[in-house]
């Protein structure tokens, strides 16, 4: 029987096969003049017909060992697809592979690749087979082959196309013929080398069920500030050392920009930040959505006013993983680390307060209104506030929660500030006023925190400090954030 033939036969017949048929697919396997595209097809038609075939009768024909004739014929098989463009460029095609992991040894019919194969068995330490469903010249298999030893979840080779030959360190080297092979994919999504730079990379991308994003906040607070796109690229960069930052704009083809929140206004407005706040979280659930098939865990940098970023901590909340970190002379630093850990951790309950001095003073037990001051940064509050309830209010109590190492929070895990002042602010549930104020004076990271713990779910009307007239202002209503 010619090849042809052969072809034909393996396409479709539906009957067992017979002893006639299987020696000549055999003999086919033996034979060096058959391509080692035909040769593969036979691999895969004789696995489907397993239950009539000896695997001594296989390695025979391939001359390697009896269990790895068996493995051939027995163990899962894995697919992925690389383009393939001729030099003169008039034949532009996707080429499938399929390979199949053996204990000891390494196969292919196609000739000429034995360095390359090498090269992977030391990158993924796997013997396997892999075969071809065209012929083919060139290196730039090698990435989509990678791939399917390394992939933990077969599905996900659905979404890609591969091309890139790899060096014996695992980094992606660059192929030929890139504009082509991307115009030859379609639809698919093309991984290539200036998408992902090595072995490591192609891991997170194939396996990874989280990924690390940076994320900036930059809102001009007076004139002494730089401009908000310039600090918040900066900060940016900064903190996008501890993340996947290069490697995620490279796979969802996102900029510098999807990662910032910042206004171009000279000033913060003097009124109402509801809208601002929700440009702000609108923001972070754009550039989520736009990384659908991971998990992120966000690493927020603040410059921005302590009361905002309780607020955007509130509409975050306590749903998804993130860090905080704290610039100080030395950088930045992580303060609080919830890329492992569940947020609910913010909400503990404590009734020992050794990093908080949290008390209340009430007028009378009929106060209307209860005002709150969160008092960790050097500046002492105090006085302006009460200064302003007393100018603008009647009956009004003060609550205060004041960190016994203000002005340099001394613990790099700043959880137990915010579970002593969460379990404070609970505590002043349990007063029945009419209203409830807050002020802060605190780092931007603990705000933020407080905010993640406390939610959007109490109708607590949030103020900012206007250093030119040395007093405050209403900026949001907690609950008319909720989202």
């Amino acid at each position: 029987m010619n090849q042809e033939l052969i072809e034909k036969y393996i396409a479709t017949t539906t009957q067992p096969l017979d002893e006639y048929h299987k020696k000549l697919l055999l003999d086919a396997l033996s034979d060096d003049n058959t391509p080692h595209r035909l040769k593969g097809n036979i691999v895969i038609f004789l696995r489907e017909h397993r239950y009539q075939i000896i695997p001594d009768e296989l390695a025979n024909a391939l001359s390697i060992d009896p269990l790895s004739a068996e493995e051939l014929l027995n163990n899962r098989i894995r697919e992925a697809f690389f383009p393939a463009v001729s030099p003169n460029n008039e034949n532009k095609q996707i080429i499938k592979l399929f390979v199949i992991e053996l204990k000891n040894l390494t196969l292919s019919f196609k000739k000429g690749i034995d360095n390359e194969l090498k090269a992977v068995e030391k990158l993924t330490g796997k013997h396997f087979f892999v075969g071809f469903s065209q012929d083919f010249s060139g290196k730039s298999f090698l990435l989509a082959l990678v791939s399917t030893l390394i992939c933990k979840k077969e599905e996900r080779l659905k979404n890609y196309v591969f091309t890139g030959d790899l060096n014996f360190e695992g980094k992606v080297l660059g192929v030929d013929f890139l504009k082509e092979k991307k115009e030859a994919v379609g639809q698919k999504k093309l991984i290539h080398s200036e998408i992902i730079k090595d072995i490591k990379e192609l891991d997170i991308l194939l396996n990874s069920e989280v990924i690390n994003i940076p994320f900036s906040v930059a809102l001009k607070q007076s004139k002494k500030d730089s401009t908000p796109k310039q600090a918040a690229l900066s900060n940016l960069y900064k903190i996008g050392r501890d993340t996947d930052f290069e490697l995620v704009k490279r796979i969802y083809n996102l900029k510098d920009d999807d990662f910032t929140f910042y206004i171009n206004d000279p000033f913060l407005p003097k009124d109402s930040w509801e809208n601002l706040l929700k440009l702000a979280y609108n923001k972070i659930l754009s550039l989520k959505g736009k990384i659908k098939d991971k998990t992120c865990i966000t690493h927020f940098c603040f410059l921005a006013p302590s009361t905002f970023c309780f607020g955007f901590g509130a509409m975050f909340g306590c749903k998804e993983p993130f860090v905080a970190y704290h610039y100080t002379s030395s950088g930045y630093r992580k303060v609080l680390d919830y890329s492992k850990k569940s947020t609910r951790f913010l909400k503990s309950h404590t009734n020992t307060f050794n990093y908080m001095e949290c008390k209340t003073e009430t007028k009378n037990s009929n106060t209307k209104i209860m005002a709150l001051s969160i008092y960790a940064a050097s500046h002492n509050p105090s006085g302006d506030i009460e200064r302003f309830l007393a100018e603008n209010f009647n009956d009004c109590s003060i609550a205060t929660c004041k960190a016994k190492d203000r002005g340099n929070l001394k613990n790099s895990d700043w959880t137990v500030y915010v579970n002593e002042i969460y379990s404070f602010y609970n505590k002043l549930k349990d007063l029945k006023v009419n209203r409830k104020l807050m002020f802060f004076s605190c780092p931007v990271p603990l705000a933020f925190g407080l905010g993640v713990a406390i939610e959007t779910f109490d109708n607590i009307d949030v103020f900012n400090f206007d250093p030119e007239s040395s007093s405050y202002f209403k900026v949001f209503n907690l609950a008319s954030l909720r989202v």
